[in-house]
């Protein structure tokens, strides 16, 4: 290999990890927010396929870990990854173990992060001799994925209901922008509108405050809202097989092998049934909130990393939520990159293990050692200088910003309908999972009305 581009790899590599250890810890920070815009952006300056891929596999391995720390410590997500985990680990801080869920947590996303990438490459070479026929019924196996997760969700009758308004109003929205002109006819917006899916609870509390009267009044309060970050002494160790009990590792490697062989699924919603289905069997609270923020993590992670590596090495086009999202770029980044001369089309197989094993093994050098050893002190700097308000602010600046480089001004309005929409559909028990999946398979649901 050249001494150059192993270079290159090595300090992009430490560069995602730095930067997504540091925007992890932000609440807010949602994955496909902050990684999207930093993955396209270095694409389309020609970057070399590998750097690129050693870019990705450390910032997310990155962000996967750190976005743990404000959840265990204060019970707000970094992002829409880590919302599920939050009941969980609220109850683990309740008993004074904040500090053990962060750790707890940050094992399972080693566990995941280890496991994931070797069963990847394994299921890309079993699946490559399908890759035409998985690529040509791409919306079908979204449309099953949408209608499981639907069916496995708390809110069964609400879920199915939801699928074809929303279905209906995403359609819509890409055929006004065909007919007016604004978006090439064929091509369709997603970063922006799986944004908009992201910040509808939001988008629906911060309609509440401008109505005012009694709606806006319940969002009053009289002091500040107090935290109190304890430090453990109790003594440390990075090893993960040490942080975890031989049940919470075993399930992890369990709930590992779920997140990889259902890549094409919703993380989120992933995330939700099966760390529920295993953390259910424990009868112990804390016991069981343990157990949820392990093996939530470990799937996390896996599926992320599955989620990437699988469409890249086998078939050739973003086949998954992750791919479709924050890796979107490294699909389909025009004039660079394109779905008929991409990343899967410039590298062998033997080619991808390189960057891979680069990007996953300087993230979890840099963030895991940080994230196990300062967790409480980075989250007290963050959340002693940094308000919510302003990320929050930031936040919706991104999504505003990225609707706007979809198609215009007229998407911003578009994106706020989108989240409003999601929203109200998520205060009635339609989850992230299951709404981003019917965004992936809007186009088919569609075409069965029709």
């Amino acid at each position: 290999m050249d001494v150059s581009l192993l270079l290159q790899m090595i300090g992009f590599a430490v560069f995602g990890s730095l930067l997504y250890t540091l925007l992890g810890v932000i609440p807010g920070t949602d994955e496909t927010a902050v990684l999207a815009p930093v993955t396209l952006a270095l694409a389309l300056t020609g970057l070399a396929p590998e750097v690129l891929v050693a870019f990705f596999i450390a910032s997310i391995v990155a962000k996967m870990i750190t976005g743990n720390i404000p959840v265990g410590i204060v019970g707000i997500p970094s992002g829409v990854m880590s919302a599920p985990m939050i009941p969980a680990a609220m109850t683990l801080k309740k008993n004074g173990e904040a500090d053990t869920a962060i750790r707890k947590m940050s094992a399972g996303s080693i566990i995941g992060t280890v496991l994931a990438i070797p069963l990847s490459f394994l299921l890309a070479r079993l699946l490559v001799p399908f890759s035409e026929a998985i690529s040509n019924n791409a919306t079908v196996i979204f449309m099953i994925g949408t209608l499981f997760l639907a069916l496995m969700s708390k809110n069964k009758i609400m879920s199915i209901v939801a699928i074809f308004p929303l279905s209906i109003l995403i359609q819509s929205l890409n055929h006004l922008y065909w007919n007016l002109g604004v978006l090439p006819e064929g091509e369709t917006v997603f970063i922006s509108f799986f944004l908009a899916i992201t910040i509808g609870p939001l988008m629906i509390n911060l309609l509440e405050l401008l109505t005012g009267g009694d709606i806006a009044a319940k969002y009053k309060r009289d002091d500040y809202l107090k935290t109190t970050i304890h430090k453990s002494k109790a003594k440390q160790t990075l090893n993960p097989l040490k942080i975890l009990s031989k049940k919470e590792a075993l399930n992890s490697v369990v709930a590992t092998f779920f997140g990889v062989i259902t890549f094409f699924m919703s993380p989120v919603g992933m995330m939700i049934f099966i760390g529920e289905s295993i953390a259910q069997r424990e009868k112990n609270e804390e016991d069981r909130a343990k157990m949820t923020v392990t093996v939530m993590n470990a799937l996390n992670n896996g599926a992320y990393i599955a989620g990437i590596l699988i469409p890249l090495l086998a078939i050739g086009i973003p086949l998954s939520g992750v791919a479709i999202g924050p890796g979107n770029a490294l699909f389909n980044a025009p004039p660079v990159l394109t779905l008929e001369n991409n990343i899967h089309h410039m590298l062998s197989e033997r080619e991808f293990i390189a960057p891979v094993l680069i990007g996953a093994t300087i993230a979890i050098s840099i963030t895991y050692v940080l994230t196990v050893k300062y967790a409480n002190e980075i989250t007290l700097f963050i959340f002693s200088n940094i308000p919510h308000e302003a990320i929050l602010g930031l936040f919706i600046a991104l999504v505003v910003m990225l609707a706007y480089m979809d198609v215009g001004m007229i998407n911003i309005f578009g994106v706020l309908l989108i989240a409003t929409t999601s929203g109200i559909f998520n205060r009635w028990g339609v989850n992230y999972g299951v709404q981003f999946m019917i965004l992936y398979a809007s186009s088919g649901f569609i075409n069965l009305l029709l």
